[in-house]
């Protein structure tokens, strides 16, 4: 449990460092940005406002203005270098407070003091606060104070306006500064604090997911292992269970050979029975053999052209489609994809066969086709009984027959066997169907 906790915490302190790491980053290239529009700022104040300022009427621009340019493009270089150079470093941010403040002194110098720009010291410090970290605003505030107190001692007129001052009004300028500083960081506290705390909670979801999958994996194998020992259970049940059976039968259709007349009728029809019974039984067991085969085998693909395997089906079943009085019909050539060809003919076989057994129209038509998607959805379409919503998914599970008690020869596998067929070809089956109007199976090839 101690583990844990200090895994957790040290997660938690990395994710706080990431998150911080990318908001120093982010403001890193916004306030460079931001930088560069400033100077170019500057240069219009220096160009426009500065000449009737320092000068009055005159349209001359003083010497002092052209070296405030100069000293804005000073300013920001190295700021903007590191920007974009070395974001998210403590020198980067620390430059950036730096020249920041420098330019707001130069934007309130260029302006001849005017009271209204000095509004931009109070802008820069709540931008340079989006960095929460208290020792930015920290520098910022000392750069404010010292240039307020040198310039307002010695050169009043450009930081106030005036050509006189007292020598403390610096004080009380630097006062309101240290006043939005004080509640900037209280906020910055608490949005540290903050950040901790989604950290924190992010930390512990992250352990939980992490647990969570583990036991998803764990449960996931011992799903697959019991799987894997009851397929071969199933395998070596089924396979012993052929003798027995096949032994049974044998001894029906010897009493049924040799002692039929002896037997009433009530007799006869029980050793039809057994022999019947005994035929089911061997067929699942064959089916289940085979299911179990199915399951591990590597299925090898080739490219097949599936209207070749249509027309290998129709050679087939051509005594059973004259049979029932069936009629294929193909909505349009099919296309030649890579697949297991004998698997895949199989699942075509078994579905237009179901679609004709289970029909009672006088002419049961039966429309193959495929829809041009990725993948490729083929499908089956007949003009049957149809199968009622709640029963569809049943009909894809082992041993699962809709006509249980009528006279079919089906025995539940057919469908079950074609799911799985699929399956191993990575796509998936499904069906639409409302009683009495037909049933259509689709199916995919590939995912």
């Amino acid at each position: 449990m101690q583990k844990i906790s200090e895994k957790l915490k040290q997660r938690s302190k990395e994710l706080y460092r990431e998150y911080r790491q990318h908001i120093f980053q982010k403001t890193d290239r916004y306030l460079a940005y931001l930088m560069i529009v400033q100077w170019l700022a500057g240069i219009v104040v220096a160009l426009v406002v500065s000449p009737r300022t320092w000068i009055g009427t005159e349209e001359q621009v003083h010497l002092h203005v052209y070296m405030a340019v100069f000293l804005g493009l000073a300013i920001i270089s190295l700021p903007v270098f590191l920007a974009f150079k070395k974001p998210g470093r403590k020198i980067t941010r620390y430059s950036i407070a730096l020249g920041q403040t420098l330019f707001s002194a130069l934007l309130i110098h260029l302006s001849g003091g005017r009271i209204e720009t000095h509004f931009h010291v109070f802008g820069s410090l709540a931008i340079l606060a989006s960095y929460r970290d208290p020792w930015v605003l920290i520098i910022a505030t000392f750069v404010v104070a010292i240039d307020h107190a040198f310039r307002g001692v010695f050169f009043p007129q450009s930081v106030f306006g005036i050509l006189t001052a007292s020598p403390w009004r610096w004080v009380e300028h630097a006062a309101w500064v240290v006043f939005e500083v004080s509640f900037l960081l209280i906020s910055i506290r608490d949005s540290i604090q903050e950040m901790v705390l989604i950290t924190s909670a992010q930390a512990e979801v992250e352990a939980s997911n992490l647990k969570i999958e583990a036991e998803v994996k764990q449960r996931t194998y011992e799903l697959e292992q019991s799987n894997r020992e009851l397929e071969s259970f199933a395998y070596l049940t089924s396979h012993d269970l052929r003798e027995p059976v096949r032994g049974l039968a044998n001894y029906a259709e010897f009493l049924q050979d040799d002692y039929s007349d002896k037997l009433d009728e009530d007799g006869n029809e029980m050793i039809q029975d057994m022999i019947l019974l005994c035929k089911r039984i061997s067929h699942s067991i064959s089916s289940i053999l085979e299911f179990s085969r199915l399951e591990k085998q590597n299925l090898a693909f080739t490219e097949v052209d599936l209207n070749e395997t249509l027309l290998n089906i129709d050679m087939k079943l051509k005594e059973f489609y004259k049979e029932k009085n069936a009629r294929i019909v193909l909505s349009s050539s099919l296309p030649v994809i890579s697949c297991n060809g004998t698997k895949i003919e199989a699942v075509f076989q078994n579905l237009i066969t179901n679609a004709i057994k289970y029909n009672q129209s006088e002419e049961k038509i039966i429309e193959i086709g495929y829809k041009a998607e990725n993948p490729f959805v083929f499908y089956v379409k007949d003009n049957g009984i149809g199968i009622e919503k709640d029963k569809q998914e049943m009909i894809f599970q082992m041993f699962k027959r809709l006509n249980a008690n009528n006279n079919s020869d089906g025995y539940g596998v057919g469908l079950s066997m074609i799911k799985k067929i699929i399956e191993k070809h990575q796509g998936k089956i499904w069906l639409e169907s409302q009683p009495g109007e037909g049933s259509c199976f689709f199916f995919t090839l590939g995912a």
